[in-house]
């Protein structure tokens, strides 16, 4: 499901780890989803999401958290489709 999502521009920003580039971490009912920028990271869960609502899944509000990795302080809400 994820990893035929795509982007609305088609680009994806994933993140390099030890040289390997990675968008999301999958483990049981937990997703974690990696990108660059806050553009990036809103455009992912705007597809996981509708890819969600097509399977008659929904992300859970209350688990879901964001976290910010580096010296820039960000401001912005990630926010999901209603």
């Amino acid at each position: 499901m994820l990893s035929r999502a795509k982007t609305e521009n088609g680009v994806k920003e994933p993140v390099s780890i030890h040289g390997r580039l990675i968008d999301n971490l999958r483990f049981a009912d937990d997703i974690d989803l990696l990108q660059k920028s806050c553009n990036s990271l809103q455009q992912e869960m705007n597809n996981l999401y509708e890819a969600g609502r097509k399977a008659g899944l929904r992300v859970n509000i209350a688990k879901t958290k964001t976290m910010v990795f580096g010296s820039t302080k960000i401001e912005r809400h990630i926010e999901l489709l209603k």
